[in-house]
């Protein structure tokens, strides 16, 4: 069965065509009506009964809905088997059949049985049915009608579906809390994008590396081509992760073509070079010789289904040896290029043992205990070094510091310039066992760190001069119980409120959030700022707080050592506005058909957006916050359809300092939580003869930090009352801490003021807030209205059969 759908400004122009009737008619249809709920039977009774529905929402432009559904040629239906399969299918397409008119004829002038629906989007209590995703959704239905009713299974979306891998639940969640799109749905889409007109293999690849995506070529030497491997944002993806129709074969079938002969010296350029298949197995390929491709991954790298794996970089300290795979190893984020390598320059004295002349200190461990190498390279380059030969097998050697090299606990050497300075003599014996590729990458990132570590001043010398002016440095078992030790005792400490939420930590300050941390499953913490930008683990949280704080004083912070300097202010982070999505034509008419749906009149949707306060994007609503300088700093997005998976979220950089405002009387200001709150309530002021106040959304009754900013305290001063509105709320608890947070922005308001603050709380019977009591005063108005309708249709009748005289039959004496 197949589906099609329209929408329409007429009803008797819908109804001619599939009655086959006026102007128009063909005569060959042999229209018969099969289903419905409606009590006309031709175009005119039919149209006028729509009519009076339509004029309920007269704004609304396209009120007409037409579906054809068509079954494949030698299948035929009887007509009551087309009444039960249409019914069925207006109810999965989410009309409400007590509500919504609608009629279904069947067409019989061709090889395929099929009918045609039209309804009504305007129902009887006036409200419009919006049909978000509403192709997708009469495709999805089709196919269950097929199988509910014993119809023949032809392709539908379940096998487009397939093709085509769905985010898993952690790729969603990660796309909430940062604002971005998942990394796999933005490959998809580049991908798609990227077939469209047929490319050879090389111009995909051009295309996609243009995009910002590494792309790696699976190759083999004989010159046969086996697919592509991608990264987009640090994550690592197959074809086959993507879907079928991402896999060499389904690239193939979409009209990506190879040929050994024309394409093989272009991709060369992005296969894996030695030392790149020696240090990461499952990430793209930069391309090779003019070096296009990845740039190294600099924060925080994710899986495929967005869990954290820590950095995003691999290093000879992190790796075990031959494994050809990353270790997930500490793991902590990288902000910057010069943090991704090793255990990198941010924590130069973090795994180094405790020298002598430091192990005496009270509140610092010296570790005595031998460690394992991290890889044999290092094992072979050590006991070269020392006598030229290799010396042995066992992976285990003792930590020795004897002022030229040190050891960190996961084997690795922060300084070893011997080895790397040796001549050719050095070489003897290199690849015993080892990639030769991969012992040059390994060689060639410690002369760097080495090189780094030398323009610093040392190994970890400002660190440690930040830290301990005695030289000594952090043990290993302090530093790790430090990134798993719960952070609330010392945010606490800190001046912050912290609320937890499940294995997520809440960290507020002035009432808004400052930071959210989460504990991972290797019992680490991580955080991130308000914005969204990753942080790392609890020691990098601590010197965020902490502006200066050496990387051994903010692991005994959070251990409740004594700290030997102050506490200052809290920096402030980076923070980029918002960006905010271009309005198109169609989000615009959705997003209006969303705002009429809840009872807002075109006039206040065209105030709000003369405003600047409302815009539209794909799927959902924005109510927008500006600086003085007229720069969108705020957004939050309304979800319009009911099955969107988040409702509602801020755009990724937005500060809940910058409210949206909707202007109104100056003299009167009231402060709500929401957008929708707002336009409300200047609907419900112009239906009881009012003029409209300014409203200004706070975002959330705990926020209040709106109230501190020169222009929103301007307009509270000018007015001669202000309002602040509450909500009801689900439950007692969940109430009283709205009530509560209402009552700290009326008082912070009276401050600012000097006069008295009105607090309004809708009663229970009236609705949750000011949105759901407008919305039920237009559902009356309407179903008012509805009465009077069918009153007046009433009267018409009793009037006309009196004018034609008739009071029932009459039979001659």
């Amino acid at each position: 069965m197949k589906a099609k759908v329209s929408r329409g400004g007429g009803f008797r122009g819908a109804l001619n065509y599939v009655f086959d009737v006026g102007k128009e008619a063909t005569h060959t249809k042999n229209a018969e009506r099969v289903g419905g709920n409606m009590a006309g039977n031709d175009p005119r009774e039919l149209s006028r009964e729509f009519s009076a529905v339509r004029q309920l929402r007269p704004e609304i432009g396209k009120p007409v809905w037409h579906c054809s559904l068509s079954l494949p040629p030698g299948e035929r239906l009887s007509a009551e088997k087309w009444e039960a399969v249409t019914a069925d299918f207006m109810q999965r397409m989410g009309f409400d059949q007590t509500n919504t008119p609608w009629v279904a004829v069947r067409h019989q002038d061709t090889d395929k049985d099929h009918i045609h629906i039209v309804a009504s989007r305007v129902g009887l209590d006036g409200k419009v049915w919006l049909g978000q995703w509403e192709a997708r959704r009469a495709i999805e239905a089709t196919q269950e009608l097929e199988h509910t009713h014993g119809l023949t299974l032809t392709p539908g979306l379940g096998d487009a579906r397939a093709e085509r891998r769905k985010l898993t639940d952690k790729e969603i969640n990660m796309a909430v809390r940062t604002g971005d799109e998942p990394p796999r749905q933005r490959l998809q889409r580049l991908l798609d994008e990227a077939v469209k007109d047929k490319p050879t293999a090389p111009e995909l690849a051009d295309r996609l590396y243009a995009a910002g995506v590494g792309v790696r070529a699976n190759l083999a030497s004989t010159g046969r081509m086996n697919g592509f491997s991608f990264e987009v944002a640090g994550v690592p993806f197959k074809g086959s992760d993507l879907g079928k129709g991402y896999t060499w074969a389904g690239l193939q079938k979409s009209g990506v073509t190879y040929d050994e002969a024309r394409d093989r010296a272009g991709l060369e350029r992005f296969r894996p070079t030695v030392a790149d298949r020696g240090e990461r197995q499952d990430v793209a390929a930069v391309p090779e010789p003019d070096a296009r491709g990845l740039e190294a991954p600099t924060g925080r790298s994710l899986d495929r289904d967005g869990a954290d794996l820590g950095t995003a970089g691999p290093t000879p300290a992190g790796r075990d040896a031959g494994s050809g795979s990353l270790r997930q190893g500490d793991g902590h984020s990288a902000q910057d290029a010069g943090r991704a390598d090793g255990a990198d320059e941010r924590e130069r004295g973090e795994g180094v043992r405790a020298e002598g002349r430091g192990a005496g200190q009270d509140h610092l461990r010296p570790v005595q205990q031998p460690v394992r190498a991290g890889n044999e390279h290092q094992q072979h380059e050590a006991d070269r070094g020392a006598g030229g030969g290799l010396a042995g097998q066992s992976g285990e050697r003792t930590a020795e510091y004897d002022g030229s090299r040190q050891q960190t606990d996961r084997g690795s050497e922060r300084d070893a310039p011997a080895p790397l300075a040796a001549g050719a003599g050095a070489d003897s014996g290199r690849g015993r066992g080892r990639d030769a590729g991969s012992d040059w990458a390994s060689r060639f990132k410690q002369a760097s760190a080495a090189k780094r570590r030398a323009a610093d001043g040392g190994l970890g010398q400002r660190d440690l001069e930040q830290g301990h002016a005695q030289g000594a440095r952090v043990a290993g078992t302090d530093r790790q119980s430090a990134r798993e030790l719960d952070p609330t005792a010392y945010l606490e400490a800190s001046g912050y409120t912290v609320k937890r939420e499940g294995r997520h930590l809440s960290v507020k300050a002035g009432g808004d959030e400052a930071y959210r941390v989460t504990r991972q499953q290797d019992g680490r913490w991580l955080w991130c700022d308000r914005y969204g930008n990753d942080g790392g683990d609890n020691i990098d949280l601590v010197r965020e707080i902490e502006p200066g704080t050496g990387y051994a004083e903010a692991v005994y912070r959070l251990s409740g050592a004594p700290t030997v300097r102050q506490q200052p202010r809290p920096s402030e982070p980076k923070r980029q506005p918002p960006q905010l999505p271009a309005q198109g034509l169609a989000a615009r008419e959705h997003g209006r058909d969303y705002l009429k749906g809840r009872g807002i009149s075109p006039d206040t949707i065209e105030h709000a957006e003369k405003a600047g306060m409302v815009r539209y994007a794909d799927g959902g609503v924005l109510f927008v916050g500006y600086d003085h300088t007229g720069t969108a700093q705020n957004a939050t997005r309304r979800a319009i359809a009911p099955a969107d998976p988040v409702q509602k979220r801020d755009l990724r950089g937005s500060d809940k300092i910058y409210p949206p405002i909707l202007p109104g009387d100056p003299a009167k200001v009231w402060i709500v939580e929401g957008g929708p709150d707002a336009l409300a309530l200047h609907d419900i002021a112009k239906r009881s003869g009012q003029q409209p106040p300014t409203v200004i959304v706070s975002g959330g009754a705990n926020v209040r930090s709106f109230l501190e900013r020169d222009d929103v305290q301007a307009i509270l001063k000018r007015a001669e009352r202000v309002t602040v509105a509450g909500e009801n709320e689900k439950n007692p608890e969940a109430q009283a801490k709205a009530d509560a947070g209402h009552q700290k922005q009326a008082q912070r308001v009276a401050e600012i003021t000097g006069r008295e603050v009105r607090q309004w709380t809708p009663k229970p019977e009236q609705g949750k807030d000011l949105a759901d009591i407008n919305a039920r005063q237009v559902a009356e108005i309407e179903r008012k209205r509805q009465a009077e309708i069918e009153a007046e249709r009433a009267r018409n009748r009793e009037l006309s059969r009196k004018s034609r005289g008739y009071d029932g039959p009459s039979f001659g004496r």
